[in-house]
């Protein structure tokens, strides 16, 4: 098979232009990754494909097609626990400015190991983001600079995590001293920036494999029947953002 890559940027006219076009070219299938729980502008071009249709890494209640996603919820609960752990009590949420499914499984995981616990999250605490790092930093400063501010911070991804940690640093705050900072995702440069971010980890390399074998498997015929949903572990990568024990001068305090 050949492969179109196409990349709408969560813009939902330029994503509906590109299935236009590879329903044009007609295209054996497509693995669809939707900017929106909302698929009005595109659902008449989804359903005259000449082939199947998997969605990865979301899922959209109302496109019948196969789906491969990582269990988000369980993913917000690991981070929960974690700050929980660290004896967190006041912590913030940077939220998605769209409501998709998967980003708000996310929030509702970590919002019940908090209310397990008898803390509810105050609205002052939970702010909206955006897409890139200076949407993180803008939605860090309105959490930091309240009267009474978060010990910790847990964000729906790790760009408005970083984000996060430029604006602690800005403003005199050491992380993970005076702020914990958490992602989600695991995007390679999460081990990079300083210091280096605790996040969530999803298998982004296992969604996409499945989402292809399944594909393969309905144009082959070898998959046959209703819809599949297919829901992936993740895990918790501890790192300097949240635990103090992981700094690099901490380390070497200990090797002394």
């Amino acid at each position: 098979y050949n492969v179109i890559l196409c990349n709408s940027d969560y813009n939902l006219e330029r994503e509906r232009a590109y299935i236009e076009v590879l329903q044009a070219k007609q295209v054996d299938g497509l693995i669809f990754i939707p900017s929106s729980i909302e698929i009005a502008h595109v659902r008449e071009l989804l359903a005259k494909m000449r082939g199947p249709v998997v969605t990865a890494d979301r899922y959209t209640p109302e496109l019948a097609a196969d789906s491969i996603i990582a269990d988000n919820r369980a993913g917000g609960r690991l981070a929960a626990q974690h700050l929980l752990a660290l004896g967190h009590q006041r912590i913030g949420c940077i939220e998605r400015p769209k409501y998709l499914p998967h980003v708000q499984d996310r929030l509702i995981g970590f919002r019940e190991v908090l209310e397990e616990q008898g803390i509810v999250i105050p609205d002052e605490l939970c702010v909206r983001g955006g897409f890139s790092f200076e949407d993180g930093v803008r939605a860090a400063r309105r959490l930091l600079s309240l009267p009474n501010p978060p010990t910790a911070v847990f964000a729906y991804n790790d760009i408005m995590a970083i984000g996060a940690l430029r604006a602690a640093r800005e403003m005199g705050l050491h992380v993970p001293d005076d702020l914990a900072v958490v992602g989600f995702d695991n995007i390679p440069v999460a081990s990079f920036v300083t210091p280096q971010l605790t996040t969530i980890d999803q298998p982004k390399y296992r969604i996409g494999a499945l989402a292809v074998e399944l594909l393969i498997g309905r144009l082959s015929g070898e998959i046959e029947g209703d819809p599949q949903q297919q829901v992936l572990d993740v895990r918790l990568i501890v790192r300097e953002s949240s635990d103090p024990a992981r700094r690099i001068g901490s380390r070497e305090a200990k090797t002394d």
